[in-house]
């Protein structure tokens, strides 16, 4: 079976509404011509209707991606404006009581002949249709509708607001005193002239934060600094329980005690009970060890042990006590050694490699690889691990591409 070619990452913000209003009429009347087969199966509908999904992910990501690495007044808008759209498509087509019952009369049909992929696919789907509530009366379907477009409003003005508020707080240290114990490249990257003199620049960023936070001699800066981390974008407190609201009554629309049941059908666990046991006896168990490593902190300072001491202090018994100093270390986990060195490990544990691919992507220092087993290309890989104001903080990945059979016979790769 030939490979189908990856997708060029390539996105035009001015007209994006307008093709998604495109691509989204096209899949309304796609779903009609299917739905209008009289006799369906896995081959004439499930698998058009997953390409048909397919293809309009693979078109969406980009935004989303841009929008949480390249985050500009330009993608917020795009996004702000085309979310409503995509999210009342994506319930439409959650609650449509035909397809879902298509769905299950296939199951009926042919489940026993078809392969556990495609197996897999008819129980995800059906799971879907149910937790989106294609079963219900048409009252609680709106009443679904309303609660998936404003979690989908609430849950974009919570990380819009958390990047605005990380990117607005700047702490400027004019006393060289204040610095001093910071490794010099931190040092460095604080540092700028302000009137005529040298001051530093911390900010919540997390380079710049944990800097501090583990060298920074002043405890008051770093009060200061864990304070404004700590209590960033008070406004989402609003939103969090707006949306705690809005869980726990689509919980109870679909049928659910509570939220945490219905988030538990689609994983592993079997019940509420069962989480917390396990969480219970995680904590439980490291509880000790945990006492016994804040002692030692603690054991290091006269005054009380406040929250914003702990990566500083800890710092310090890491050199007193096992004579570890990161800093010493620093040269060898330069980012392009050490994601060589993981690209090694990797090979060295499942035999597979990774080769860097020539291509433009959404930033300059963003980069793409292809994975091979052997001499098979498996898939293609993106990293983009630097800190940047414009880009959400912590790790995470957007899926792209769904490894799978196209609909042109061929195999699409995974990207992500």
């Amino acid at each position: 079976m030939s490979k189908a070619p990856f997708i060029a990452f390539d996105i035009n913000l001015e007209t994006f509404q307008e093709d998604l209003s495109t691509r989204l009429a096209k899949s309304r009347e796609m779903i009609q011509t299917l739905l209008a087969q009289e006799s369906k199966t896995y081959a004439n509908f499930i698998k058009p209707f997953e390409m048909m999904d397919e293809r309009l992910d693979q078109f969406f990501t980009p935004l989303s991606h841009v929008n949480s690495i390249k985050n500009s007044e330009v993608s917020q808008k795009v996004y702000s404006d085309v979310l409503p759209i995509i999210t009342e498509y994506s319930t439409e087509v959650g609650q449509n009581l035909e397809i879902y019952q298509v769905f299950k009369t296939i199951k009926e049909a042919e489940y026993a002949a078809l392969n556990r992929e495609q197996q897999r696919v008819i129980d995800l789907n059906i799971l879907h249709f149910e937790l989106s509530g294609a079963h219900l009366d048409d009252e609680k379907k709106e009443r679904l509708k309303a609660i998936n477009l404003r979690k989908s409003t609430l849950t974009n003005n919570f990380s819009q607001n958390l990047l605005d508020a990380t990117n607005a707080f700047e702490y400027i240290v004019t006393d060289a005193a204040d610095v001093k114990g910071l490794p010099q490249s931190d040092i460095d990257a604080a540092t700028f002239e302000a009137e005529e003199r040298t001051a530093y620049k911390f900010t919540l960023q997390m380079p710049s934060y944990i800097a501090y936070m583990t060298y920074g001699p002043s405890q008051q800066i770093r009060e200061a600094l864990y304070k404004a981390y700590t209590t960033r974008s008070p406004e989402n407190a609003d939103i969090i329980n707006e949306l705690l609201a809005l869980r726990e009554e689509m919980a109870h629309l679909l049928g659910f005690e509570n939220f945490s049941a219905y988030s538990l059908e689609s994983k592993m666990a079997p019940d509420t009970q069962t989480v917390i046991s396990f969480l219970k006896e995680l904590a439980f168990s490291s509880m000790n060890q945990a006492n016994e490593e804040l002692n030692a902190l603690k054991a290091m300072t006269q005054d009380e042990l406040m929250s914003f001491d702990t990566a500083y202090y800890s710092e310090i018994l890491k050199k007193e006590k096992y004579e570890i100093d990161e800093e010493e270390y620093r040269p060898y986990f330069e980012q392009n050694s050490v994601v060589e060195g993981m690209f090694e490990f990797l090979h060295h544990l499942f035999g597979i490699s990774f080769r860097p691919v020539e291509e433009t992507l959404w930033d300059e220092k963003a980069t793409s690889y292809d994975l091979y087993v052997g001499e098979e290309l498996r898939s293609r890989l993106y990293l983009d691990l630097e800190a940047r104001k414009d880009k959400r903080g912590g790790a995470w990945m957007h899926n792209w591409q769904s490894h799978c059979t196209n609909e042109e016979d061929e195999e699409q790769l995974a990207s992500a």
